[in-house]
C-alpha cells in the first residue's frame, strides 16, 4: 500500500515538474513563487476550504497573484510562527512579478491548475501525510535536476535517515538543528508531538525549511532566520536531541573570534575554521542527559592548533560517545568524505570509552554516485548498537588510549588491522637472496642454451 502511494506520488511529482518547471529557467526566483503556491493550496485544503482552492484555480491571470497574496496573509493569521515567512514570500512574489521575469501570474496560474489536475485536494484530504510525501519527492526532483543555490543546504534522505536513527529520539522530545538547511534532519528525527527548533543563515534555504515543515504538518515549529554562532535564537541546555550538518570548514569571523560566550564556547573559539564552534554550540544546547549527532568534516578529527586544543578538552570531558567514518560523496553536491560525531551528556563515570566505527566502505553505487542503501544504514546502526568490537570495523578505546594517540580521533587509526610480520634474521634473508640470485643465473644460462639450439636447427 505504501509502495503504491510512493509510486503514485512520484509519478505525480514528475508530471508536476515537467508541467511547471522543466521548460522555465527553473532558478531560485521561480521556486520562490511555485513552492509558496503549493503551501497555500495545501493550507486551503487542510482548513476545509476546497472551494477556495478551486476559486484560485478558476481565477484568471490578472486575478491570481492578488488572490494568492490574500491567501498567504490568511495563512499568516492562522499560524503566528509564519508571519515573518509570509512577509518575505509576499515581497519575493511582488519583486518577481515586477522584475525581468514578468511571468509570476502565469507561474501561479499553471501551478494551481497542475495541482488541480493531480487531484491534490483529494490526496491531502484522504491520505495521511500525502502533502509531505509530495513535497519530499518534489525537493528531491528539484535538487537533482535544477541548479539552485539552495541545493547545498539539502541533505539526501539516506543521510537524514541515518542521522535520525543514531539520534534515536522519542515522542515529546525537543529537537534542534542549528544549521537546519531545508529541514531534512528535523523531519527525519521527529516522532509524534516533538518540539522542533532550528536556525538557518541562508534565507532561501530557511524559507524552504519553513515550507517543508508546514507540508509535514509541523505548523508550530520554531525555525529562525539568522546566524547561529553570532546571534543564536535558542537557549543553552534546552534540547533532548540536536542533529546537524554544519558547513564544513567555514571561516571564523572576527566578531566570533573575540567572543567571550563561555556558556556556548567553554573550550574557546577556534582560530580559523568554525567547525568546533558549531560543535561546542551543539554540546551546550543539550540537556543534562541528551544526545547530539553531527555530520562533520574528517579534518576536525586530526587537525592541530586550536582545533586540537578544543578536541582534547572534549575528549577529556567524556562527551564523545562515538565517531563514525562515512564514504566519500554522500554530502549533496560534494565528493568529499565525511564523518559523524555522536555527543552525549550525562554519561556514566564508569563509561570512559569512545566507539570507533569504520563505515567508509559501506555504500552502494548508483549512477556512478555513492549512496547509502537500506542495508548500508542497517549495518551502521547495528554496529553502533553493538557493544562488542568487530575486526576492522568497530573498536572501543578508552580515553587514556586516545590520549596516548595524541588525542587523534581518526577512525582508521584505531580500526586498521595490520598483519603480524614474521621476524627473520638478516643473515637468513641475505642467504636466501644469494640462493635465489644463483638460481636465476642458472635459469638464464639454460634459457640461452635452448634459444641457441632452436636457432641452429635447419629450417
Amino acid at each position: 500500500m505504501v509502495n503504491n502511494l510512493q509510486q503514485e506520488v512520484s509519478r505525480a511529482v514528475e508530471h508536476f515538474y515537467q508541467s511547471v518547471l522543466s521548460e522555465s529557467h527553473s532558478n531560485d526566483d521561480e521556486l520562490s513563487v511555485v513552492l509558496p503556491v503549493i503551501i497555500t493550496c495545501y493550507n486551503m485544503i487542510l482548513t476545509d476550504r476546497v472551494d477556495d482552492f478551486y476559486r484560485l484555480q478558476r481565477a484568471n491571470e490578472d486575478e491570481v497573484e492578488a488572490t494568492l497574496l490574500d491567501e498567504l496573509q490568511q495563512l499568516s493569521n492562522q499560524h503566528p510562527g509564519y508571519e515573518e515567512w509570509v512577509s518575505i514570500v509576499r515581497e519575493d512574489i511582488k519583486r518577481f512579478s515586477s522584475s525581468k521575469y514578468p511571468n509570476a501570474c502565469y507561474l501561479i496560474y499553471v501551478t494551481v491548475n497542475t495541482l488541480s489536475s493531480l487531484s491534490f485536494d483529494e490526496w491531502c484530504l484522504n491520505k495521511e501525510h500525502c502533502g509531505g510525501l509530495f513535497f519530499d519527492h518534489l525537493l528531491v526532483t528539484i535538487f537533482n535536476n535544477v541548479g539552485v543555490s539552495s541545493a547545498e543546504f539539502y541533505n539526501s534522505p539516506p543521510i537524514a535517515k541515518l542521522v535520525a536513527l543514531l539520534a534515536d529520539s522519542d515522542r515529546g522530545m525537543s529537537l534542534y538543528d542549528p544549521t537546519c538547511g531545508v529541514g531534512s534532519f528535523l523531519l527525519s528525527s521527529a516522532k509524534g508531538d516533538c518540539e522542533l527548533y532550528g536556525q538557518e543563515l541562508n534565507r532561501k534555504a530557511w524559507s524552504i525549511a519553513k515550507m517543508n515543515l508546514f507540508m509535514h504538518n509541523h505548523f508550530d515549529n520554531k525555525v529562525f532566520l539568522g546566524d547561529t554562532l553570532l546571534a543564536p535564537q535558542t537557549s543553552v541546555a534546552k534540547f533532548d536531541r540536536v542533529v546537524a550538518c554544519p558547513p564544513f570548514s567555514a571561516s571564523v569571523s572576527d566578531k566570533l573570534r573575540f567572543s567571550y560566550d563561555n556558556q556556548r564556547f567553554p573550550f574557546g573559539v577556534p582560530e580559523k575554521k568554525a567547525d568546533y564552534a558549531f560543535i561546542q554550540h551543539i554540546l551546550s544546547s543539550l540537556k543534562a542527559c541528551a544526545r547530539g549527532v553531527v555530520v562533520v568534516s574528517p579534518g576536525i578529527l586530526f587537525r592541530s592548533g586550536s582545533d586540537k586544543k578544543i578536541r582534547t578538552e572534549l575528549i577529556k570531558s567524556n562527551v564523545i560517545k562515538a565517531v563514525i567514518s562515512l564514504p566519500s560523496g554522500l554530502i549533496y553536491g560534494s565528493n568529499i568524505s565525511s564523518a559523524i560525531l555522536i555527543l552525549e551528556t550525562g554519561r556514566e563515570k564508569s563509561d570512559r570509552q569512545i566507539q570507533f566505527i569504520n563505515a567508509s566502505e559501506e555504500y552502494t553505487v548508483k549512477s556512478r554516485q555513492h549512496k547509502l542503501s537500506e542495508d548500508n544504514i542497517s549495518q551502521i546502526i547495528s554496529w553502533f548498537q553493538n557493544t562488542q568490537p568487530e575486526k576492522g570495523k568497530v573498536v572501543f578505546k578508552s580515553i587514556e588510549e586516545v590520549e596516548k594517540a595524541d588525542f587523534d580521533l581518526t577512525v582508521s587509526r584505531y580500526t586498521f588491522e595490520s598483519e603480524e610480520l614474521e621476524y627473520r634474521p638478516i643473515a637468513d634473508i641475505r642467504s636466501e637472496q644469494l640462493a635465489l640470485t644463483s638460481e636465476l643465473e642458472s635459469l638464464k644460462i639454460k634459457m640461452e642454451k635452448m634459444l641457441n639450439e632452436v636457432s641452429d636447427e635447419p629450417s
